[in-house]
């Protein structure tokens, strides 16, 4: 699997509006919050890609890594500096071009542009080769819009590929967190829909976190 980068985060941060910055207030912000474990999360927003999602959210939460989702953030700022701004402040990026959104493939030049280390995942590779045939050296990840395949896929790369990321994690664990995201989701008490999606992210922050932690912790018994 090929990324299309493989220099470590690093600054200059910059604006990518206006080259002069003399109209960049957030270099300050993204100074102080850059995480290099951060990982911007460059995905379609569809109903149908929702499970997905949750797939690669525990992937990158069980490598010890931190996702990074603009719509997590409730802010009235204006929403192409809230994407350089949170993009900036993270030292890696996912994309996946399963339903070939114009602003995923922008997106992803602004992660290239930046040297942001990037996996990409696609549901059909020879539709991705088809039409971002001008991109070189990237061997995306083809799932077919199966969990289980992008799990594992997506986890490999991880390890190979980005420093950062903690090794050899278990599929099944994975798996399992994803299942419990995917229940918690779809349980009819929350009245969670997908033009709720934001506070479901908002909401379950924590939870994500315990999820984490109990499929994490050692087995003393």
């Amino acid at each position: 699997m090929g990324i299309s980068s493989l220099r470590k985060p690093s600054g200059p941060y910059r604006c990518i509006l206006d080259s002069s910055l003399q109209n960049c207030n957030k270099l300050d912000e993204i100074t102080e919050s850059y995480d290099y474990l951060g990982v911007y999360f460059n995905v379609p927003y569809e109903e149908e890609f929702v499970k997905m999602e949750f797939a690669i959210f525990s992937t990158i939460v069980l490598h010890d890594l931190v996702p990074k989702l603009v719509r997590q953030e409730r802010t009235s700022e204006v929403r192409l500096c809230k994407i350089c701004r949170i993009l900036q402040c993270c030292g890696y990026g996912i994309t996946d071009f399963s339903f070939g959104r114009l602003n995923v493939a922008y997106e992803l030049e602004l992660l290239d542009a930046l040297g942001k280390p990037v996996i990409i995942s696609t549901d059909n590779r020879h539709k991705l080769d088809r039409d971002f045939s001008n991109l070189r050296g990237i061997d995306p990840i083809s799932h077919e819009m199966d969990a289980k395949k992008l799990i594992d896929d997506l986890s490999d790369c991880v390890e190979a590929q980005w420093d950062d990321a903690t090794r050899d994690v278990s599929r099944s664990t994975i798996f399992n967190m994803w299942e419990t995201l995917v229940e918690t989701y779809e349980d009819p008490t929350l009245d969670y829909s997908y033009k709720r999606i934001n506070r479901f992210y908002q909401d379950l922050q924590g939870l994500f976190n315990g999820i984490a932690a109990e499929w994490t912790a050692p087995d003393n018994s």
